[in-house]
């Protein structure tokens, strides 16, 4: 009996041990899985942070581009104002020229012929420098009275129908820069009287 007792023992020890055996073998093969899928994981991690540091870095490099460019806008910027401000100065000396130049001409009228043809040389040389430069004189007599062009400080009446609303005589010439009235014309104008 006890040969058979540990028969049957050895029976169950053998079944319990391949039953084991088949369980590690078992255990095993998901061990051999599990860890292909660590190994798996693993390189998608490494494609996954080699990836995110090629972004990183087109990111910086763009980040890098746009802070160049906001840099040259800037100084695009104060080129413009700086420019612009030199005009400005520009402008304002012209127009200091420009009166000067009136003066004399209107003073050269009182004098003798010599003095008005060189004054009218004078003020054709200027007026070709002036149309290159986009200035367009406003100091024509004669002509209708554009209040965009005009500032009118006296009134001198007539009874000449075809005189009324005229300009009678430029006190101050002005000019037109680059399609904009930048200084009207100080002018006196005709106003026709009934009678």
């Amino acid at each position: 009996m006890l040969s058979e007792k540990k028969k049957k023992e050895e029976g169950e020890t053998s079944e319990l041990l391949k039953q084991l055996g088949e369980k590690i073998d078992n255990s095993s093969k998901l061990y051999d899985a599990s860890l292909h899928k660590v190994e798996q994981m693993q390189q998608q991690m490494n494609d996954f942070e080699k990836t995110l540091k090629r972004h990183d870095m087109s990111l910086e490099d763009l980040l890098d581009e746009w802070s160049e460019r906001q840099s040259d806008e800037s100084q695009i910027r104060d080129q413009m104002r700086s420019l612009r401000e030199t005009e400005e100065k520009f402008l304002k000396l012209f127009e200091v020229y420009q009166e000067e130049l009136w003066a004399m001409h209107r003073l050269a009228s009182t004098m003798g012929n010599d003095w008005q043809r060189q004054m009218q040389l004078m003020s054709q040389n200027v007026k070709a420098q002036m149309c290159l430069c986009g200035i367009s004189p406003v100091e024509e007599s004669g002509i209708p009275v554009d209040y965009a062009l005009h500032e009118v400080v006296e009134v001198v009446e007539t009874t000449d129908i075809q005189k009324n609303k005229t300009i009678a005589e430029v006190y101050r010439p002005g000019y037109v820069y680059r399609g904009r009235v930048k200084k009207k014309a100080q002018v006196k104008a005709f106003r026709c009287i009934e009678r």
